[in-house]
This record gives structure tokens, C-alpha cells and sequence, in this order.
């Protein structure tokens, strides 16, 4: 499913991820905040998305509350459809096709 010319890219504003592009999705084990769950790729379907907030973990297991804006994403192992939270207080690594997305991110 992916093939062709792809380009790894560090986005620090999350609603400059496009239609898709492939983000590897990971979450903070609530019992170890240091330890990372992976869930896979996941291919962003459309360009639209929805504000909200994430619920996250700091160093010190404490919960805190961050904006976040969600898109309609496929998991690529599973091909399970869901909308995936990019929480606005990181970068997010994609991988994104050559002439994909218009105004690309350095």
C-alpha cells in the first residue's frame, strides 16, 4: 500500500498534516508515563478535521489536558478506520508523498 517516492517529515503544528500522509501512532502507558505503547501507521484519509482536546501523561504520572485537533484516519495493519487525536503540545513525524500535500512543512 505504500509505494512510490515518500519523505520523512517532522510537522510541529499538527493541522498541517494532509490527506495522506502516514503517521506511526504511539500512546504513554498510564502505569509507566516513560514507556510507549506503538499502534502502528495509520493513513490520514481526508483533509478535514475536528478540534478537541487529549488527555496526556507527564514525566511524573500526573494526567494533564492539552488542545488537540482529530482526523479521520486507517490503520495500514488492520485497516481500521478511527479519529486519531494530534495533540497540539508536539511535533508529529509523518511520512508524506512527493507532491502530496501542497505547502510542505521543512
Amino acid at each position: 500500500m505504500i509505494d512510490g517516492m515518500w519523505h520523512q517529515l517532522t510537522i510541529h503544528d499538527p493541522r498541517d498534516v494532509c490527506e495522506g500522509d502516514v503517521v506511526r501512532r504511539a500512546v504513554q502507558d498510564y502505569l509507566s508515563p516513560e514507556r510507549l505503547i506503538d499502534l502502528g501507521d495509520w493513513l490520514v484519509m481526508e483533509p478535514a478535521y475536528i478540534c478537541g482536546n487529549y488527555i496526556g501523561v507527564d514525566a511524573e504520572g500526573r494526567a494533564y489536558d492539552v488542545a488537540a485537533i482529530h482526523r479521520h484516519c486507517r490503520s495500514l495493519a488492520t485497516e481500521r478506520d478511527e479519529w486519531v487525536a494530534f495533540p497540539m503540545d508536539r511535533p508529529v513525524a509523518v511520512r508524506r508523498r512527493s507532491g502530496m500535500c501542497p505547502a510542505t512543512p521543512e
